[in-house]
Protein backbone atom coordinates (compact mmCIF):
# COMPACT_ATOMS: atom_id res chain seq x y z
CA UNK A 1 0.00 0.00 0.00
CA UNK A 2 1.22 3.97 -0.89
CA UNK A 3 2.71 5.54 2.08
CA UNK A 4 0.20 8.23 2.02
CA UNK A 5 -2.94 6.65 0.99
CA UNK A 6 -1.53 4.09 4.45
CA UNK A 7 -1.71 7.31 6.81
CA UNK A 8 -4.85 8.53 5.15
CA UNK A 9 -6.93 4.91 6.30
CA UNK A 10 -8.16 5.24 9.86
CA UNK A 11 -7.34 2.41 12.19
CA UNK A 12 -10.20 0.62 13.41
CA UNK A 13 -11.23 0.22 17.31
CA UNK A 14 -10.38 -3.24 17.62
CA UNK A 15 -6.84 -2.90 16.20
CA UNK A 16 -6.53 0.28 18.18
CA UNK A 17 -7.39 -1.75 21.36
CA UNK A 18 -5.32 -4.46 20.43
CA UNK A 19 -2.22 -2.71 19.64
CA UNK A 20 -2.30 -1.72 23.67
CA UNK A 21 -3.67 -4.81 25.17
CA UNK A 22 -2.45 -7.62 23.15
CA UNK A 23 1.20 -7.32 24.19
CA UNK A 24 -0.07 -6.85 27.92
CA UNK A 25 -1.97 -10.23 27.32
CA UNK A 26 1.45 -11.77 26.29
CA UNK A 27 3.10 -10.63 28.98
CA UNK A 28 0.98 -11.44 31.47
CA UNK A 29 0.96 -15.08 29.98
CA UNK A 30 4.57 -15.59 29.66
CA UNK A 31 4.49 -14.42 33.44
CA UNK A 32 2.06 -17.13 34.61
CA UNK A 33 2.53 -19.96 33.56
CA UNK A 34 4.56 -21.74 36.30
CA UNK A 35 8.24 -22.61 35.31
CA UNK A 36 8.05 -26.03 36.75
CA UNK A 37 5.14 -27.38 35.11
CA UNK A 38 6.60 -25.74 31.71
CA UNK A 39 9.81 -27.77 32.38
CA UNK A 40 8.08 -30.65 32.77
CA UNK A 41 6.47 -30.88 30.04
CA UNK A 42 9.31 -29.58 27.92
CA UNK A 43 11.45 -32.81 29.52
CA UNK A 44 8.48 -35.10 28.69
CA UNK A 45 8.83 -34.36 25.13
CA UNK A 46 12.68 -34.42 25.19
CA UNK A 47 12.18 -37.69 26.81
CA UNK A 48 9.30 -39.17 24.02
CA UNK A 49 11.92 -37.94 21.13
CA UNK A 50 15.04 -39.25 22.57
CA UNK A 51 13.23 -42.91 23.02
CA UNK A 52 11.75 -42.34 19.50
CA UNK A 53 14.14 -41.13 17.52
CA UNK A 54 15.58 -44.07 14.91
CA UNK A 55 12.72 -46.22 16.74
CA UNK A 56 12.52 -48.98 13.90
CA UNK A 57 16.56 -49.63 14.86
CA UNK A 58 15.75 -49.83 18.48
CA UNK A 59 13.11 -52.38 18.19
CA UNK A 60 13.92 -55.83 19.41
CA UNK A 61 10.43 -57.91 18.79
CA UNK A 62 7.03 -57.56 16.41
CA UNK A 63 8.72 -55.46 14.12
CA UNK A 64 6.57 -56.56 11.24
CA UNK A 65 3.95 -54.88 12.94
CA UNK A 66 5.73 -51.57 13.28
CA UNK A 67 4.93 -50.28 9.83
CA UNK A 68 1.24 -50.66 10.92
CA UNK A 69 1.29 -48.92 14.31
CA UNK A 70 3.81 -46.52 14.51
CA UNK A 71 1.32 -43.53 13.83
CA UNK A 72 0.24 -43.69 17.10
CA UNK A 73 3.52 -42.45 17.93
CA UNK A 74 3.71 -40.02 15.53
CA UNK A 75 0.35 -38.30 16.46
CA UNK A 76 1.32 -38.36 20.42
CA UNK A 77 4.28 -36.64 19.85
CA UNK A 78 2.08 -33.88 17.97
CA UNK A 79 -0.57 -33.68 21.14
CA UNK A 80 2.35 -33.27 23.22
CA UNK A 81 3.53 -30.04 21.32
CA UNK A 82 -0.07 -29.05 21.47
CA UNK A 83 -0.21 -29.20 25.58
CA UNK A 84 2.65 -27.26 25.99
CA UNK A 85 1.76 -24.80 23.97
CA UNK A 86 -1.49 -24.70 25.60
CA UNK A 87 -0.28 -24.67 29.47
CA UNK A 88 2.06 -21.87 28.31
CA UNK A 89 -1.43 -19.56 26.74
CA UNK A 90 -3.82 -20.90 29.78
CA UNK A 91 -6.05 -22.39 27.03
CA UNK A 92 -7.75 -25.20 28.99
CA UNK A 93 -10.35 -26.35 26.52
CA UNK A 94 -7.21 -27.31 24.07
CA UNK A 95 -5.86 -29.58 26.35
CA UNK A 96 -9.13 -30.93 27.59
CA UNK A 97 -9.33 -32.23 23.35
CA UNK A 98 -5.72 -33.14 23.44
CA UNK A 99 -6.16 -35.24 26.68
CA UNK A 100 -9.46 -36.58 25.23
CA UNK A 101 -7.55 -37.65 21.96
CA UNK A 102 -4.86 -39.24 23.92
CA UNK A 103 -6.45 -41.25 26.20
CA UNK A 104 -8.12 -42.58 22.45
CA UNK A 105 -4.96 -43.76 21.39
CA UNK A 106 -3.62 -44.94 24.97
CA UNK A 107 -6.62 -47.15 24.70
CA UNK A 108 -6.43 -48.13 21.15
CA UNK A 109 -2.55 -49.22 21.72
CA UNK A 110 -2.99 -51.46 24.57
CA UNK A 111 -6.37 -52.83 23.31
CA UNK A 112 -4.24 -53.86 20.09
CA UNK A 113 -0.76 -54.61 22.21
CA UNK A 114 -2.31 -56.46 25.27
CA UNK A 115 -3.99 -58.59 22.98
CA UNK A 116 -3.80 -62.53 22.33
CA UNK A 117 -3.40 -61.61 18.76
CA UNK A 118 -2.01 -58.15 18.54
CA UNK A 119 -1.22 -58.92 14.52
CA UNK A 120 -5.13 -59.65 13.58
CA UNK A 121 -5.98 -56.08 15.09
CA UNK A 122 -2.97 -54.45 14.00
CA UNK A 123 -4.22 -54.96 10.46
CA UNK A 124 -7.67 -54.58 10.94
CA UNK A 125 -6.67 -51.15 12.24
CA UNK A 126 -4.48 -50.56 8.79
CA UNK A 127 -7.19 -51.45 6.55
CA UNK A 128 -9.76 -49.28 7.96
CA UNK A 129 -8.01 -46.45 6.16
CA UNK A 130 -9.77 -47.68 3.44
CA UNK A 131 -13.08 -47.82 4.59
CA UNK A 132 -13.00 -43.95 6.03
CA UNK A 133 -11.83 -43.35 2.37
CA UNK A 134 -15.36 -44.69 1.30
CA UNK A 135 -17.14 -43.03 4.28
CA UNK A 136 -15.21 -39.46 4.01
CA UNK A 137 -16.17 -39.47 -0.06
CA UNK A 138 -19.49 -40.62 0.94
CA UNK A 139 -19.78 -37.58 3.35
CA UNK A 140 -18.00 -35.13 1.22
CA UNK A 141 -19.73 -32.73 -0.43
CA UNK A 142 -16.42 -32.19 -3.26
CA UNK A 143 -15.41 -35.80 -3.85
CA UNK A 144 -17.64 -37.76 -6.13
CA UNK A 145 -19.29 -40.46 -4.74
CA UNK A 146 -17.76 -44.10 -4.35
CA UNK A 147 -18.79 -46.12 -7.53
CA UNK A 148 -19.83 -49.48 -7.57
CA UNK A 149 -16.12 -50.89 -8.73
CA UNK A 150 -14.61 -48.97 -5.92
CA UNK A 151 -16.63 -50.30 -3.13
CA UNK A 152 -16.12 -53.95 -4.91
CA UNK A 153 -12.45 -53.09 -4.67
CA UNK A 154 -12.64 -52.26 -1.24
CA UNK A 155 -14.78 -55.11 -0.26
CA UNK A 156 -12.14 -57.33 -1.85
CA UNK A 157 -9.55 -55.83 0.60
CA UNK A 158 -11.73 -55.61 3.60
CA UNK A 159 -14.24 -57.77 3.50
CA UNK A 160 -14.42 -57.78 7.36
CA UNK A 161 -16.93 -54.81 6.97
CA UNK A 162 -19.24 -56.09 4.39
CA UNK A 163 -22.37 -57.79 4.16
CA UNK A 164 -20.98 -61.52 2.57
CA UNK A 165 -20.55 -61.15 -1.30
CA UNK A 166 -22.09 -57.99 -1.26
CA UNK A 167 -20.49 -54.34 -1.33
CA UNK A 168 -23.37 -53.20 1.45
CA UNK A 169 -21.54 -52.33 4.79
CA UNK A 170 -22.50 -54.92 7.65
CA UNK A 171 -22.96 -51.89 10.14
CA UNK A 172 -24.15 -48.53 9.88
CA UNK A 173 -21.14 -46.97 11.73
CA UNK A 174 -18.24 -49.61 10.98
CA UNK A 175 -15.96 -49.40 13.49
CA UNK A 176 -12.60 -50.18 13.03
CA UNK A 177 -12.66 -53.61 14.77
CA UNK A 178 -15.00 -54.81 12.57
CA UNK A 179 -17.27 -54.91 15.47
CA UNK A 180 -20.19 -53.85 17.20
CA UNK A 181 -17.82 -51.61 20.25
CA UNK A 182 -17.08 -48.36 21.26
CA UNK A 183 -14.08 -46.60 23.03
CA UNK A 184 -15.80 -47.59 26.06
CA UNK A 185 -16.56 -51.46 25.29
CA UNK A 186 -12.75 -51.33 24.65
CA UNK A 187 -11.63 -49.42 27.51
CA UNK A 188 -13.58 -52.02 29.98
CA UNK A 189 -11.81 -55.01 28.67
CA UNK A 190 -9.95 -57.23 30.85
CA UNK A 191 -6.70 -57.01 28.89
CA UNK A 192 -7.25 -53.24 29.04
CA UNK A 193 -8.75 -51.97 32.26
CA UNK A 194 -9.26 -48.91 31.89
CA UNK A 195 -13.24 -48.50 32.50
CA UNK A 196 -12.63 -46.16 35.59
CA UNK A 197 -10.07 -43.36 33.74
CA UNK A 198 -12.57 -43.50 31.48
CA UNK A 199 -15.33 -42.50 33.11
CA UNK A 200 -12.85 -40.05 35.12
CA UNK A 201 -11.69 -38.28 31.87
CA UNK A 202 -14.45 -38.44 30.36
CA UNK A 203 -16.61 -36.62 32.87
CA UNK A 204 -14.37 -33.96 32.14
CA UNK A 205 -13.27 -33.46 28.29
CA UNK A 206 -17.02 -33.93 27.68
CA UNK A 207 -18.45 -30.88 29.24
CA UNK A 208 -15.86 -28.94 27.13
CA UNK A 209 -16.20 -30.97 24.05
CA UNK A 210 -20.00 -30.30 23.95
CA UNK A 211 -19.50 -27.09 25.41
CA UNK A 212 -21.29 -27.97 28.82
CA UNK A 213 -22.75 -24.69 30.72
CA UNK A 214 -20.72 -26.37 34.23
CA UNK A 215 -17.32 -25.15 32.43
CA UNK A 216 -17.82 -21.79 33.81
CA UNK A 217 -16.51 -23.32 37.16
CA UNK A 218 -13.06 -23.62 35.42
CA UNK A 219 -13.07 -19.97 34.73
CA UNK A 220 -14.75 -18.32 37.42
CA UNK A 221 -13.25 -15.81 39.91
CA UNK A 222 -13.98 -13.83 42.83
CA UNK A 223 -14.92 -10.85 40.07
CA UNK A 224 -17.04 -12.95 37.87
CA UNK A 225 -15.50 -15.20 34.73
CA UNK A 226 -12.37 -14.69 33.13
CA UNK A 227 -11.03 -15.90 29.61
CA UNK A 228 -7.94 -17.30 31.42
CA UNK A 229 -8.10 -20.07 34.04
CA UNK A 230 -6.26 -20.54 36.87
CA UNK A 231 -2.74 -21.59 36.03
CA UNK A 232 -3.20 -24.70 38.99
CA UNK A 233 -6.16 -25.74 36.81
CA UNK A 234 -4.38 -25.61 33.74
CA UNK A 235 -1.05 -27.18 35.19
CA UNK A 236 -3.00 -30.70 36.39
CA UNK A 237 -5.11 -31.41 33.19
CA UNK A 238 -1.77 -30.75 31.05
CA UNK A 239 -0.06 -32.78 33.83
CA UNK A 240 -2.42 -35.48 33.14
CA UNK A 241 -2.87 -35.39 28.78
CA UNK A 242 0.94 -35.38 28.95
CA UNK A 243 0.90 -39.03 31.36
CA UNK A 244 -1.63 -40.05 28.62
CA UNK A 245 0.84 -39.64 25.99
CA UNK A 246 3.77 -40.97 27.92
CA UNK A 247 1.37 -44.35 28.44
CA UNK A 248 1.08 -44.48 24.96
CA UNK A 249 5.06 -44.70 24.89
CA UNK A 250 5.10 -47.16 27.88
CA UNK A 251 3.11 -49.42 26.07
CA UNK A 252 4.75 -49.02 22.80
CA UNK A 253 8.27 -49.66 24.13
CA UNK A 254 7.07 -53.04 25.82
CA UNK A 255 5.76 -54.38 22.73
CA UNK A 256 8.33 -53.32 20.64
CA UNK A 257 11.21 -54.86 22.79
CA UNK A 258 12.48 -50.80 23.48
CA UNK A 259 13.84 -50.12 27.15
CA UNK A 260 11.47 -47.65 28.82
CA UNK A 261 13.62 -46.14 31.46
CA UNK A 262 11.20 -45.38 34.39
CA UNK A 263 13.44 -43.93 36.56
CA UNK A 264 14.16 -41.36 34.56
CA UNK A 265 10.80 -40.26 33.63
CA UNK A 266 10.22 -40.68 37.58
CA UNK A 267 12.80 -37.52 38.39
CA UNK A 268 11.18 -35.44 35.62
CA UNK A 269 8.02 -36.33 37.20
CA UNK A 270 9.38 -34.45 40.34
CA UNK A 271 8.44 -31.24 38.26
CA UNK A 272 4.89 -31.39 37.79
CA UNK A 273 3.95 -33.17 41.45
CA UNK A 274 6.22 -29.78 43.13
CA UNK A 275 4.11 -27.51 40.47
CA UNK A 276 0.81 -28.96 41.50
CA UNK A 277 1.45 -29.55 44.96
CA UNK A 278 -1.65 -29.68 47.28
CA UNK A 279 -3.52 -28.54 44.18
CA UNK A 280 -6.40 -30.81 42.75
CA UNK A 281 -9.59 -30.40 40.21
CA UNK A 282 -12.33 -29.88 42.56
CA UNK A 283 -14.65 -33.07 41.44
CA UNK A 284 -17.93 -30.46 41.95
CA UNK A 285 -16.96 -28.12 39.33
CA UNK A 286 -18.13 -31.32 37.05
CA UNK A 287 -20.53 -33.29 38.83
CA UNK A 288 -21.71 -36.63 37.18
Amino acid sequence: MDETLRDQVQIPEWQKYWNETGPKLLTYLNGNSDPLMVTYLVNCIGFYSYLTENWEKKTTKNSELRGKLSIFLVETQDLMRGVLASYEHMTMAPIALLLRTAFEIHVIVKFIMRSDDPAKWADLFDRFQYIEQILGARASIQLPDPTDEDLKRVAEMCPEWFEPGTIKFRDRRPHWTASNTDLRKMAETAHVNLGDKYVDLYKINSKFTHASPLIRNMYRKDNGLHSIPSREQCGILAMIAMGECIEVLKQSCDFFGVDFPGYDYAIICNDAIESISGKCLDPNDFPS
